[in-house]
């Protein structure tokens, strides 16, 4: 058993804080703790409970990250997107502050929310298939699972999520809603990257038609033949024997 009183650590630019937790039996990838000081135990954990239970942002009010995104288009770059920034650009209620968490899981802020290279491309005409990018990049086990999990439906979402992390359903549902809502304002067919069946049929299909016209016009005729030379040790033989191959058979 191991419990844990307000420490906190990070990985990857994603925290994991830890508040009065009791976490039970210690999970295997954790028991070879259990000697260790609750100091060094308790950043260690952050690491290592980052790797055992995947975290996935939840923005209880999903409509905010719209209103977010918009603003980072139309105002400039801070030096960090913190709380503090996000009450100048008009979010001050705390369900806003969250936007801050799925900002970084995208890629748009590093762990520190410094704005990265992607947080500056989306202020540009293409923001839609970077964002989506980003999305894809985050989600990547999501996609690994669903390749369309941007219009999978929630029923399945629920159940991935479910599956990689150790929250309850509220949060569950939650986690999908913040997904549908950066999704919803992402383009995955210009990134290239929503492979659909919708997607698909259409090439499948003209594929078939070239097909079909190549068959008809162009029929293919093969014609193998075989020929054979006694064995011998005078070189003549062997040069007779290809000029007459290029004289009679590869000529048009």
């Amino acid at each position: 058993m191991i419990e844990l009183n307000k420490n906190r650590g990070s990985s990857n630019g994603r925290t994991v804080a830890f508040e009065a937790i009791n976490l039970g039996p210690i999970p295997s990838p954790l028991a070879n703790l259990s000697n260790i000081s609750v100091a060094r135990r308790s950043l260690i954990l952050a690491f290592k409970l980052k790797a055992y239970y995947m975290t996935y942002p939840t923005v209880n009010k999903s409509s905010v990250l719209k209103d977010v995104l918009d603003k980072i288009k139309q105002t400039g770059i801070p030096d960090k997107f913190t709380n503090a920034h996000m009450k100048t650009i008009g979010f001050s209620s705390s369900n806003d502050f969250p936007a801050i968490a799925a900002l970084k899981f995208v890629g748009f802020l590093d762990g520190s929310g410094v704005p990265t290279q992607r947080y500056k491309e989306y202020r540009g005409a293409n923001g839609q298939k970077i964002l989506a990018q980003g999305i894809k990049e985050g989600y990547s086990d999501l996609f690994t699972v669903y390749p369309d999990a941007d219009v999978k439906d929630n029923e399945s979402l629920i159940h991935f999520f479910a599956t990689k992390t150790n929250v309850g359903n509220v949060a569950q549902k939650s986690m999908v809603a913040t997904f549908k809502a950066l999704s919803s304002m992402a383009d995955f067919e210009a990134s290239g990257i929503s492979a659909t069946a919708d997607n698909l049929l259409p090439a499948i299909e003209n594929t078939s038609k070239v097909a079909v016209v190549k068959t008809k016009s162009i029929p293919s005729v093969n014609i193998n033949i075989e020929l054979q030379i006694p064995p011998t040790n005078d070189p003549e033989v062997y040069k007779n024997f290809f000029e007459a191959m290029k004289k009679y058979l590869l000529t048009d």
